[in-house]
C-alpha cells in the first residue's frame, strides 16, 4: 500500500534500487545514483503517522521532505566541490570563495565522522587542509571550522592520534603529565599548522602564548632571544640575569625544564609541567598552562588578590593553607628562584580568601651559577617572604617533609637526570653552588634556626649561608635568624 502511495505522489523517484558497490565518494558517471533510503525511509513515516491520525498524506511529506532534499543537494554540492579541489589542489585556492572552502571542510567532515575513507583519501584530505592552512583566515578559518571536531583533528595529526589511541588502551595515561604534555604539544602543533598564531605572552623573555583549534591557551613556548633591548643589557650587568650562564640562548628555556626534574625528584607538585622541544621551527621550552585546580576554581595570579590575602590577621591561616604556602616557598628557596615575584605565583583562593592551591611559573631565573653579592639586584626573590602567611614558623608536618622526603640520594638522581638531558647546562660551579644550598638550607631549617620563609628568603649573599653554618655548628645558641639579620654582614 505504502508503495503505491509513494508512486502516485512522487512517481518512481524514490523507488529503492539495489545498491551500488562504487564509492559513493567519486560515483562513476555512467551508472545511475545510489537510492536515497533516508528520503523514502522518511516518506514511509510520514505516510505511517498520515494515516494513523487521519490527516494529509501529501501535507505530512511536505512538512518532512524538503530539509532532506536540500540536505541531499548540499551533500552533492560539497562532493563535487571536494572532487575539483582534490583534482585541482596543486593550483592553490589563492582566489576560491570562502564558502567553498567551507564546503569541502564540511565533506571532509562528513567523511571522516562515517569512517568511509581509506588510506589514499586520508592522504588527500591532508594534503587538502596543508593548502588551506596557507590563506588568509577571511577564507580559512581553522579555529571556526574545527574545534572540538576530534576524529579530524587526529587524521590531519598522526602523532596526536598515536598518543590518543595509546591513551584509550590505557587509561591510567590520563593521570600521566608526560603524556598530557605530549597531547598539548601535538594539538599545538597542529594548531599552528593549520594557521593558528601564538600571541606575545607578556614579560620580557619572548614567551609565547599557544592555543589549541578550540581556541583554548594549552602552552607556553619559551625560545632563545638574541634580542638586546635596554631592559636586557640591565639585567645582563646590574639585574638577576648576571647571577646565570647565559653562554648558551637556551639556557633560560632549560632552565624551565631543570626545575620541573627538580619538582619531580621530590614528589612535588608546584608547576606546571616542561619540556624542551623543536616547535614552530625554533628550540625552547614547552610548558603546558594551568588549567582550573577544580571545576569553577582557577589559578589566578597572587598580584590580582594581594589585597584580600594579605588582609587576613596573622593568626587566621588554617593548618592546610600554611602547608601549601611553605612548600611552595621552601621550592623557592631551594632553587634560588631570583623572581617569584606576585605575577609568578598562581593561587586558588575560594570567596572567603583561603588559600587552596599555589603554584609557581616562570622558572627561567632558577638555579643561577652564582649568589647575588652587597651590590646589584637580588631580583624578587625575598617578595614571597613579605606576605603575612610567611611569619608563620615552618609546621612540623613540613619539618617532617623536610626530613624524610628531601633526601641527598633523591638530589643525586635529580643531577644525574640534568646532566643526562642537558650536560653543558649543570657546570661543576652550579653543582657546587646548589649542593651547598640544597644542604644548608634542610640543616637550617631542621636545626631551628630558619625559622620562617621570611626568613629562609631573605637569606641570599655567600656571607648569609655562611651564617647558617656558624649558627648551626652552636647546638645550645639561643641565635635565632631574626637576631642574625640584625648583625653586620660583609658580602662576598
Amino acid at each position: 500500500m505504502f508503495t503505491r502511495l509513494r508512486k502516485l505522489l512522487f512517481g518512481s523517484y524514490f523507488e529503492p534500487k539495489p545498491s551500488s558497490s562504487i564509492n559513493s565518494f567519486f560515483p562513476d558517471k555512467n551508472k545511475k545514483k545510489p537510492v536515497n533510503y533516508k528520503i523514502s525511509q522518511a516518506v514511509n513515516e510520514c505516510a505511517q503517522s498520515a494515516l494513523k491520525s487521519s490527516s494529509s498524506v501529501k501535507q505530512a511529506v511536505v512538512n518532512k521532505l524538503p530539509a532532506l532534499i536540500e540536505k541531499k543537494r548540499l551533500r552533492r554540492q560539497e562532493r563535487r566541490l571536494y572532487i575539483s579541489f582534490v583534482k585541482g589542489i596543486h593550483g592553490g585556492f589563492k582566489n576560491t570563495p570562502a564558502k567553498d572552502i567551507t564546503a569541502v571542510v564540511n565533506r571532509c567532515l562528513h567523511l571522516v565522522k562515517k569512517n568511509k575513507i581509506g588510506k589514499k583519501e586520508r592522504a588527500e584530505i591532508r594534503d587538502l587542509f596543508a593548502e588551506f592552512a596557507k590563506l588568509p583566515e577571511d577564507q580559512f578559518d581553522a579555529q571556526l571550522l574545527l574545534a572540538n571536531e576530534e576524529k579530524i583533528q587526529r587524521l590531519l595529526s598522526p602523532k596526536l592520534d598515536v598518543l590518543m589511541r595509546a591513551q584509550e588502551r590505557v587509561p591510567k595515561l590520563k593521570e600521566n603529565k608526560e603524556h598530557q604534555l605530549r597531547i598539548d604539544i601535538a594539538r599545538a602543533e597542529l594548531a599552528i599548522k593549520m594557521g593558528v598564531k601564538p600571541a606575545q605572552a607578556g614579560g620580557q623573555n619572548g614567551a609565547q602564548l599557544i592555543k589549541s583549534l578550540e581556541g583554548k591557551n594549552i602552552g607556553i613556548f619559551k625560545a632563545s632571544s638574541d634580542k638586546l633591548d635596554l631592559m636586557r643589557i640591565l639585567k645582563n650587568y646590574v639585574g638577576q640575569a648576571r647571577l646565570f650562564d647565559r653562554s648558551n640562548p637556551l639556557n633560560e628555556s632549560r632552565a624551565e625544564r631543570v626545575v620541573y626534574l627538580f619538582n619531580e625528584a621530590f614528589g612535588l607538585n608546584l608547576i606546571p609541567t616542561a619540556q624542551m622541544i623543536s616547535f614552530n621551527g625554533q628550540k625552547g621550552a614547552f610548558i603546558s598552562f594551568l588549567r582550573e585546580h577544580q571545576p569553577g576554581l582557577e589559578y589566578q595570579p597572587l598580584k590580582n588578590v594581594m589585597a584580600k590575602f594579605n588582609k587576613r590577621p596573622k593568626g587566621s591561616y588554617s593548618k592546610e593553607e600554611l602547608i601549601i604556602w611553605q612548600k611552595l616557598t621552601l621550592f623557592i628557596g631551594m632553587t634560588l628562584n631570583m623572581d617569584p615575584h606576585d605575577e609568578n605565583i598562581f593561587v586558588c583562593i575560594d570567596e572567603n580568601g583561603k588559600l587552596i592551591d599555589a603554584k609557581i611559573i616562570d622558572g627561567g631565573n632558577c638555579f643561577p651559577q652564582f649568589l647575588p653579592g652587597k651590590w646589584g639586584s637580588k631580583g624578587h626573590r625575598a617578595d614571597p617572604g613579605m606576605h603575612p602567611i610567611s611569619e608563620a614558623e615552618f609546621l612540623p608536618e613540613v619539618m617532617e617533609f623536610i626530613k624524610s622526603d628531601l633526601m641527598q640520594d633523591k638530589f643525586d638522581h635529580f643531577v644525574s637526570q640534568v646532566k643526562q638531558e642537558m650536560p653543558d647546562f649543570w657546570s661543576d660551579q652550579v653543582d657546587e653552588l646548589h649542593r651547598m644550598v640544597f644542604r644548608k638550607l634542610k640543616n637550617g631549617i631542621v636545626n631551628g634556626t630558619v625559622k620562617t620563609p621570611e626568613n629562609m628568603l631573605n637569606i641570599m649573599t655567600k656571607a648569609d649561608f655562611s651564617l647558617i653554618s656558624s649558627v648551626c655548628q652552636e647546638n645550645n645558641t639561643s641565635l635565632s635568624m631574626d637576631d642574625f639579620f640584625q648583625m653586620p654582614i660583609e658580602a662576598n
